[in-house]
């Protein structure tokens, strides 16, 4: 297939970008290599990234490199705001081409509410993570990832973010209602 050489080629630019502390070129290459990806997958020459990994002698495995890619949206969205947007539209794509891998869904489910808190749509945050906990309302990740939202960042100034509701749905996991614990302790500090 004539597009797994040049992936790879925008994989290796991109991280020769982020080793320079570019993150905004780096996210540039390899949201190209994302849009030529997300065609192998429209035309079904692969199921997800997973499965890509299989179709090619890569430097870097697809399935590695979104997860470097998610993260370093956020970063260059520290930059430029823009790929804070991106980032929302990139997660809301690989979430449908993640396969089966739970650790892979999860990450990328809190990256997609991480950005909604990271434009100032608190509320879109608050959203995914209360549907999130309503489909799953042991799921530590939800609660975890809803616990570091509220306690790290607070983009919209307002200083209005309440984790009370977390702590009290999750008083039957301790160790949930540990993070929630430390979440209150360090927003009612601020």
């Amino acid at each position: 297939m004539r597009q797994y050489p040049i992936i790879d080629e925008l994989f290796k630019e991109g991280y020769a970008l982020n080793l320079e502390n570019d993150s905004v070129g780096c996210c540039e290459k390899w949201l190209q290599a994302w849009d030529i990806i997300k065609t192998l997958f429209i035309e079904g020459i692969a199921e997800d990234v997973f499965d890509l990994n299989s179709k090619y002698k890569w430097k870097q495995y697809p399935s590695n490199y979104v997860q470097y890619l998610e993260m370093e949206l956020h970063n260059a969205g520290i930059k430029n705001k823009t790929y804070h947007w991106k980032r929302i539209d990139f997660c809301k794509e690989l979430l449908r081409w993640s396969g089966t891998d739970e650790l892979l869904i999860n990450n990328t489910r809190i990256a997609l509410a991480e950005a909604h808190y990271s434009i100032g749509d608190e509320s879109g945050g608050e959203q995914l993570f209360e549907e999130w906990v309503r489909e799953d309302p042991d799921s530590g990740w939800a609660y975890s990832g809803w616990s570091d939202c509220c306690r790290c960042d607070d983009s919209s100034g307002t200083g209005n973010v309440s984790v009370q509701p977390l702590f009290e749905r999750s008083r039957k996991n301790t160790w949930i209602l540990d993070f929630c614990t430390i979440a209150m302790n360090q927003f009612s500090q601020k």
